[in-house]
C-alpha cells in the first residue's frame, strides 16, 4: 500500500512541477510579449518591404512587346518602385530601428536598398530612352541595301544612337556608343559598295566581308552588354544586410 501511495505522490509531484513550469512560462510570456511587440511590428513591416521588392520584378519583354505594352510595363515598374520606397520609409519609422543595434542594421540595409533602387531607376530611364531607337534601327536593318539610300538610313541610325548615348546607366550608355560607332562604320562600307558597279569584283567581295564583320560586331556588343548587365545586377543584389536585419528582428520577436 505504501508503494502505491508513493507512486501517487511521485505522479502528483511531477504534475505539480509541470504545472508550475507551464504557469511560469505563461507568466513569462505575458510579461515579455508586450516588450517584443515593437520588434514584431518591425518584422511585419520588413516583410511588407520584401513583398514590395518582389513586385518590382516585372518583365518588360522589350524585344517583343509593342510600344504600348512597353510603355505600360515601364509605368508598372515605376509604380512598383514608388511602392517599395514607401514601404521602406515606413520600416525606417519603426521605433526599434531608430536607435542602437536596430538602427545600425537598418541603416546598412537602407543604404543597400537605396543603391538597388537607384540602379534600377537608371536602367528604367535608359531602357525608355534607347528603346525607340533600337526598335526603329533594328527594323530598318532588316531591309537595308548596299546603296546610297541604305547608307543614309544606317548613318541616320548612327546619329540617333549617339544622341541617346548619355543614358544614365553605364551599360546602356556603352551599348549606345558601341552601336553608334558600328552604324557609322557600316554606313561607310555601304557607301563604298554603292560606288562599285561590278558586284562580282574582288573589291566588292572584300567590302562584303567587311560588312559581315561589322554585323558580327553588333552581336558581340550585344553579348558584352548582356554580360555586363548581369554582373552589375548581381553585384547590386549581393548584400548581407537584408539577412542581418531579418535575423535580428526574428530573434528579438521571439517570446521563448
Amino acid at each position: 500500500m505504501s508503494g502505491v501511495l508513493s507512486s501517487k505522490k511521485t505522479l502528483i509531484g511531477s504534475i505539480a512541477a509541470a504545472l508550475a513550469i507551464i504557469c511560469g512560462l505563461l507568466v513569462y510570456g505575458i510579461l515579455v510579449t508586450p516588450a517584443r511587440q515593437p520588434y514584431r511590428d518591425a518584422q511585419a513591416q520588413f516583410q511588407n518591404v520584401d513583398n514590395a521588392l518582389g513586385r518590382t520584378n516585372i518583365s518588360l519583354n522589350a524585344s517583343e512587346a509593342t510600344d504600348e505594352e512597353f510603355a505600360q510595363g515601364i509605368t508598372a515598374v515605376r509604380a512598383a518602385f514608388v511602392s517599395l520606397e514607401k514601404e521602406n520609409e515606413a520600416l525606417g519609422d519603426e521605433s526599434v530601428l531608430k536607435e542602437g543595434e536596430g538602427k545600425a542594421l537598418y541603416d546598412a540595409y537602407n543604404e543597400d536598398l537605396k543603391r538597388f533602387i537607384a540602379y534600377n531607376t537608371n536602367v528604367i530611364d535608359s531602357m525608355e530612352k534607347l528603346q525607340p531607337v533600337l526598335r526603329k534601327c533594328s527594323t530598318e536593318m532588316q531591309t537595308v541595301k548596299a546603296n546610297a539610300e541604305g547608307a543614309a538610313v544606317v548613318r541616320a541610325c548612327a546619329v540617333e544612337m549617339q544622341a541617346v548615348s548619355d543614358a544614365p546607366d553605364e551599360d546602356y550608355a556603352q551599348l549606345a556608343t558601341a552601336f553608334a560607332a558600328k552604324y557609322d562604320e557600316l554606313a561607310t562600307i555601304l557607301d563604298q559598295m554603292a560606288g562599285i558597279a561590278d558586284t562580282n569584283s574582288a573589291e566588292y567581295a572584300a567590302l562584303s566581308t567587311q560588312r559581315e564583320a561589322v554585323l558580327e560586331d553588333f552581336s558581340t556588343a550585344s553579348s558584352t552588354f548582356t554580360k555586363n548587365v548581369q554582373q552589375r545586377r548581381t553585384a547590386v543584389l549581393a548584400t548581407d544586410s537584408a539577412k542581418a536585419l531579418h535575423d535580428y528582428l526574428e530573434a528579438k520577436s521571439r517570446v521563448f
